[in-house]
């Protein structure tokens, strides 16, 4: 939901519609997973569109427009802040 919201940019809105391809409500569980390289990322971009991923992050963390939704998503989905610091981390590690 945030991801779609922040999404202004076609290259954000490209990210976020290849998340949502791989959502395993719609796929079924068990059949997603992917590696942070295996993105749609393009070098020219890589900064803003790992600073879009990190805010889309920090909006599920905060629960940003839960509230729209029919169901209350697992908690433990979230994440802790921790976690987004060490996908910056991580993040980084991609970029090299």
């Amino acid at each position: 939901m945030i991801g779609s919201e922040l999404a202004k940019a076609n290259r954000e809105k490209e990210i976020i519609i290849w998340l949502a391809q791989r959502d395993q409500n719609v796929v079924g569980r068990g059949t997603v997973g992917f590696d942070l390289d295996e993105m749609p990322w393009i070098e020219d971009d890589f900064p803003e569109m790992k600073e879009f991923m990190l805010s889309t992050i920090i909006g599920v963390i905060n629960r940003t427009q839960w509230d729209v939704l029919n169901y209350e998503p697992n908690d433990i989905w979230r994440g802790h802040p921790l976690d987004v610091a060490l996908l910056g981390n991580l993040m980084n590690k991609v970029q090299n």
